[in-house]
């Protein structure tokens, strides 16, 4: 079995993985998305958006 990529998203029941991201790694996978955030936006901010995403 092959162990997960960190910040690699859209497997269901992995929500829980966001929450303990760090901010840096939060935008990264934001940017991968595509989603576009504001440059202020704190850790919860951008957790929600990465969960809306899923």
């Amino acid at each position: 079995m092959t162990p997960e990529e960190p910040g690699k998203f859209g497997v269901e029941g992995k929500s829980f993985v966001i929450d303990d991201m760090k901010v840096d790694e939060l935008r990264a996978e934001l940017d991968r998305l595509g989603i576009e955030y504001p440059s202020t936006a704190k850790k919860p901010e951008l957790i929600e958006l990465l969960k809306e995403s899923e």
